[in-house]
């Protein structure tokens, strides 16, 4: 097994527990109005970050583009608190011992401040 950093969190690599999932992610970009260090305590994803980039870089975003994320940039710019009540589900197919054959996705079920896992238990 591989030993890694979780922060103190429940829960190593591949599990649905915040140890498992929950990365940090760093923005800078003064010129950009990106300055100063906060934490944000907000429901974030991976899927917001072409939602943020767009906004971001004043980008049209094209027509027919329907992206799943949000825009981060109000957040990320301190104009912001939280986001808008959603949910984000993820599903993934990792095991921290390894993968086993046949073996069921798992998922999980986030909203700001409450998890649910596929077995009903809450997850955190």
């Amino acid at each position: 097994m591989i030993a890694g950093f979780n922060a103190g969190m429940r829960g190593k690599k591949g599990s649905y527990y915040d140890g498992g999932h929950r990365v940090p992610c760093f923005w800078r970009w003064p010129a950009g109005g990106l300055s100063g260090a906060r934490d944000i305590g907000a429901l974030t994803a991976h899927v917001d970050l072409l939602p943020t980039l767009i906004e971001l870089c004043a980008l049209p975003q094209p027509a027919a583009a329907r992206f799943d994320g949000i825009s981060l940039a109000e957040l990320l710019r301190g104009k912001a608190k939280t986001t808008p009540p959603r949910f984000v589900i993820e599903q993934f197919h990792q095991a921290s011992d390894g993968p086993k054959r046949w073996d069921k996705p798992r998922s999980l079920l986030r909203r700001r401040g409450a998890k649910m896992s596929e077995d009903g238990t809450g997850a955190a």
